[in-house]
């Protein structure tokens, strides 16, 4: 009897030994933590869940309180001892639209017949100082369920901000993705060409929960900056969206209707000193200093803002003044999206030299712009700004016979030269002159070379340059985490490395342009992979919560990657 009972308890334990290990990996499968527990209605809490060694994205529960407001995606890789561990990351941003104690229900991934689930967290809500809000740059709630949305699992729809623009004016192209079902790979999402529409602002992307006719769904948004180019029809080519397929099972493919633009051009009348802003704009005009000389340059700081394409903006009308001379100077630009809308600016700097004393205005800067809204033209121009300036004008005394110029009592006139009296004997006649015909042989020569020579020290500065880049790298990595932006900092670190190991510029460039270029070199699928994963956590890690230690670990795999590239290039 007691032989059997010492069977059943080691039978127990083994079975308990071997269920630890499950439950251990079942725990490890999908993890979701907040931000913050505490927070007010006027603010919003990031939601990450981590999901580690499957396929497979997590299916929210229904989020009472909240509302999905932002949501991002991205694959970290985890490298130690030599050991790759791969893990998905999903944020979502949360605003919540109550206050009191609000919990998220457990987040659910199922993968390989199997279901795992996270613990619940509870959310303190209290009540803000103004209504709860979205996040900047995102609608103030979801856009309606279209009207052809009848129970499908899968839809894809496309809509503007306006159908009948000006010419040059801002318009939001935004694609909608409504999907019932979780699908089994990443979806591949193919934009329009744009053709007749100035594209250059990086897309805007945003998810949220909807429910129609009792179904939910989640709905992804990707939103488009456009400025029509063109007067006339402009027709905006449908979307594709390609969802994988299974083993068995081909793509699919969705697409949107065709969007069609009544762009309306510009209106006649326009100032003389329009160079093609559309928008709203406002311009200021400051000088370093208010008191200088005669001749002594000052630095006038004129700025144009406002909201508008500021990259297509023309220049400002220099108006021009006897009493100064005007060279420009340097200048910058930056821009920004706000609540949806392209907005930035513009700076000059121009010197100008007064050539007269007593007090100068300098002359008035004018710059002109179309406001949509007004459907009409608008010319700013700039405060008078009051110079003190000292000195007097240049003056210059007439030549008299037998006198020499006085300029300001300081400046005189080279003497002129005098006649060679006597030629000497003919230059054709000399062995100097038949040696003269030798000179340009020489330069040639001498010309090449140069060039010889200066292609050397390049070449040399090359190899110089990619022998050091790794030490340079690893070097500025180990740094990086002191960096007031360490995730910017290494993306920089690992980009300058590429170029100076390659001899090449690849700012700027995409991920297949990038990938494409280091396969020329060799370069394995799985290191190339790593690179691109490498720059685009260190993207998304500038703008979204995170700590220490994603900073670290990021530094970790970028002198991974680093080192494996080294071994190829």
């Amino acid at each position: 009897m007691k032989h059997k009972i010492a069977m059943i308890l080691i039978t127990l334990l083994t079975l308990g030994l071997l269920a630890a290990p499950a439950l251990a990996q079942q725990a490890e499968v999908v993890t979701a933590t907040v931000d913050r527990n505490n927070v007010t209605t006027d603010e919003t809490i990031v939601l990450s869940v981590v999901v580690n060694g499957v396929n497979a994205r997590p299916e929210l529960p229904a989020l009472a309180g909240f509302n999905v407001v932002g949501s991002s995606q991205s694959t970290q890789i985890s490298i130690i001892n030599g050991d790759t561990a791969v893990q998905g990351v999903y944020q979502f941003q949360l605003q919540p639209t109550q206050t009191g104690v609000l919990t998220i229900e457990p987040i659910t991934v199922n993968a390989n017949g199997q279901s795992f689930s996270t613990q619940p967290i509870q959310v303190q809500v209290t009540e803000g100082s103004a209504p709860a809000a979205p996040a900047q740059g995102q609608p103030a709630e979801p856009a309606p369920a279209p009207s052809t949305l009848n129970g499908q699992e899968l839809f894809v729809e496309a809509a503007v901000d306006k159908t009948n623009p000006y010419q040059g004016e801002q318009v939001t192209y935004t694609f909608r993705f409504y999907q019932a079902v979780n699908l089994p790979g990443q979806v591949s999402y193919q934009p329009p060409s744009f053709s007749g529409l100035w594209n250059d602002v990086e897309p805007m992307q945003q998810s949220y929960n909807v429910e129609v006719d009792g179904r939910p769904y989640l709905v992804t948004e990707v939103s488009h900056i456009l400025f029509p180019t063109v007067a006339g029809e402009v027709m905006i080519e449908p979307t594709k969206l390609i969802i994988p397929g299974g083993l068995w099972q081909a793509d699919t493919t969705l697409q949107t209707q065709p969007v069609t633009l009544a762009v309306q051009p510009l209106p006649a009348g326009a100032p003389l000193n329009f160079k093609g802003a559309v928008g709203k704009f406002a311009l200021s005009a400051t000088v370093d200093k208010q008191d200088t000389k005669v001749g002594e340059p000052i630095t006038l700081h004129v700025e144009i803002s406002g909201q508008g394409n500021v990259g297509s903006m023309g220049d400002p009308a220099w108006a021009t003044d006897g009493n100064w001379r005007g060279f420009d100077s340097d200048g910058g630009m930056y821009t920004e999206v706000v609540n949806g809308r392209l907005r930035g600016a513009k700076s000059y700097e121009r010197l100008m030299t007064p050539t007269t004393g007593g007090q100068l205005t300098l002359p008035a800067v004018e710059y002109s712009y179309f406001d949509p809204e007004t459907g009409t033209y608008e010319t700013l121009s700039s405060e008078p700004v009051v110079v003190n300036v000292s000195g007097t004008a240049v003056s210059y005394t007439p030549e008299q016979p037998g006198t020499e110029p006085v300029v300001n009592n300081e400046l005189r006139p080279m003497k002129a030269v005098t006649a060679v009296e006597d030629a000497g004997t003919l230059l054709v006649k000399t062995p100097f002159y038949w040696l003269l015909w030798l000179l340009p042989l020489g330069m040639v020569v001498a010309q090449f070379a140069h060039q010889q020579r200066q292609a050397h020290l390049l070449a040399t500065a090359d190899e110089r340059r990619s022998s050091q880049a790794s030490q340079k790298a690893e070097k500025a990595l180990k740094q990086a985490g002191k960096h007031d932006d360490p995730f910017a900092e290494i993306g920089r670190i690992l980009i300058t490395y590429l170029e100076e190991k390659l001899n090449t510029s690849v700012r700027g460039m995409t991920s297949d342009g990038r990938s494409a270029l280091l396969k020329q070199y060799g370069v394995s699928d799985r290191t190339i992979a790593n690179v691109e994963i490498c720059l685009a956590q260190a993207e998304a890690g500038r703008f979204a919560p995170g700590g220490r230690q994603n900073v670290d670990d990021l530094l970790q795999q970028t002198l991974h990657v680093v080192g494996k590239l080294e071994s190829y290039l």
